[in-house]
């Protein structure tokens, strides 16, 4: 990785589309595969400069997919079987969900009472997970009613974004297969794929790799029963080219998924990415649905070319575990404002009115539904309780490399 103060740069690793690529790539062997990278002039003049390793204890240490280290780049590259995407099986076609626009995302706990008051409710992926190493397993339905305090109406939805290490470990992990087939037997319908990061500041084999673990985490996922969201997660024209390629060659991959909320989110790399879904999905040629993280003004923009567009959104959780309540104004927009709460049951109630009007407010045409002074119902039973906290995850993020193939 760059340094901290080459972080300030970030602008010239960001590859803009079109134009000449850098000098290095037309002698590399992965060109085809790859596309080339299309940096500012005088960036740098290969991706392998983006290996920083100096002596051989910086070599060791370091965990990326590089050529510059032989040994492990063959190990790294047959534990995906190649960076091509066309050796992933054809998976099995699931029914997917009919989800509205939006669905809440809890990291910790909401209404302790286990009330059914929401269709769906989305967690993060790594939440669904309990234990550590070789003992982790996947959540018993009852298990995830009581780390989420909600039990939802039609099932839960995991999302694959999140930190890389709980989203690493979940790669590592024994016995995958089982444990996804446990997620669909506790009650999980629906779930995005791990978002593994596309760094811009490493050699491309990399990218390469994780866009690759990507596709095979779909397949396993679909195999397990669990009708699974693609994360088309690319840094260039060219990888959002091969994930429509992988799509055309896919039936069963009937939504995919992407997320605005790191990377993606200034807004001049905003606008770059819009268009490259707007590409992508005129070149898959069917109308896919598209799960977002990110803001609703982008899931407007979005909503022409796809078949239905669906955000994935926390904003409810967090402000409620931040003592802020929605109100919607005259003009119909959200307001957030500072209350304080006494009991945990207010917080419940809190969190009820904060997801009611969020809900509405992806929805534009229903957001007056919301009462501009709507009053909140601190009338629980001392039952009801709620605990809304951040989620803590496992603190055992270690991803050893692992054979998920047959040998």
């Amino acid at each position: 990785m760059l340094s901290r103060n080459a972080h300030q740069q970030v602008i010239f690793l960001k590859d803009v589309g079109g134009g000449q690529s850098l000098l290095g790539c037309s002698n590399c062997l992965d060109f085809e595969m790859c596309g080339g990278l299309h940096l500012p002039a005088g960036a740098v003049d290969s991706c392998l400069a983006h290996c920083t390793c100096q002596t051989a204890s910086d070599i060791a240490a370091c965990d990326v997919v590089c050529q510059k280290r032989p040994s492990e780049f063959v190990k790294r590259v047959q534990e995906v079987r190649s960076f091509d995407l066309n050796n992933v099986p054809k998976a099995k076609k699931r029914s997917l969900p009919l989800l509205g626009n939006y669905v809440p995302l809890l990291h910790g706990k909401g209404v302790r009472k286990h009330k059914e008051q929401m269709d769906y409710l989305a967690i993060p992926m790594s939440r669904a997970l309990i234990g550590r190493g070789s003992k982790t397993r996947a959540r018993t339905a009852k298990e995830l009613i009581e780390v989420t305090g909600i039990r939802p109406r039609l099932g839960w939805i995991l999302s694959g974004t999140d930190d890389d290490g709980p989203i690493e470990r979940i790669w590592g992990l024994d016995h995958l297969p089982r444990i996804l087939q446990d997620m669909s037997n506790a009650g999980v319908v629906f779930a995005t794929t791990p978002n593994y990061s596309l760094y811009a500041d490493v050699p491309r084999h990399d990218n390469l790799h994780a866009m690759k673990r990507i596709a095979w985490m779909w397949y396993f996922m679909q195999q397990a029963g669990i009708s699974t969201a693609l994360h088309i997660n690319g840094r260039t024209d060219r990888d959002f080219e091969r994930w429509a390629e992988f799509v055309r060659r896919q039936p069963a991959v009937q939504a995919v998924a992407f997320e605005f909320t790191t990377g993606a989110e200034p807004i001049l790399d905003r606008e770059r990415y819009i268009r490259r879904l707007e590409a992508f999905s005129a070149a898959v040629g069917r109308k896919l649905s598209l799960v977002m993280r990110g803001s609703s003004a982008i899931a407007a923009e979005l909503r022409p070319f796809f078949h239905k567009v669906t955000s994935i959104d926390s904003t409810a959780y967090q402000r409620s575990i931040h003592r802020r309540q929605a109100v919607v104004d005259d003009v119909g927009r959200v307001r957030w404002q500072p209350v304080v709460t006494t009991s945990m049951n207010q917080v419940a109630a809190l969190f009820k009115n904060n997801d009611l009007i969020q809900r509405a407010s992806v929805d534009r045409d229903s957001i007056r539904m919301a009462s501009p002074q709507r009053s909140l119902d601190f009338s629980r039973s001392s039952e009801e309780r709620v605990e809304v906290s951040p989620g803590h995850m496992d603190a055992d993020y270690e991803s050893p490399q692992i054979h998920l193939f047959p040998q």
